[in-house]
């Protein structure tokens, strides 16, 4: 796994491609001052940036490549996994 970090905000993405499929996304925030977004083919789904706490998500990802980000901080806090087409 590759993992990027900055005080509050970290993500654990695998360094290889993902099979498309259905993913749950467990969003631990302790910062007032960051937010967890992800976008791509279909999906867009975040948390605001004022919410601290455990937030999860049922997504469906489809192959392609995602973005994942803090809005307030996306040149700093960013990674675009990749989803492979499915088996």
């Amino acid at each position: 796994m590759s993992r990027r970090s900055l005080s509050a905000f970290a993500l654990l993405v695998p360094a290889v491609a993902a099979a498309a499929g259905t993913y749950r996304f467990v969003v631990r925030n302790r910062s007032a001052m960051h937010n967890w977004h992800i976008a791509g083919l279909g999906v867009n789904e975040q948390t605001r940036v004022s919410f601290q706490g455990t937030k999860r998500f049922t997504l469906r990802l489809s192959a392609g490549r995602f973005t994942i980000q803090c809005d307030p901080h996306p040149l700093q806090m960013n990674t675009r996994p990749r989803v492979a087409a499915g088996r």
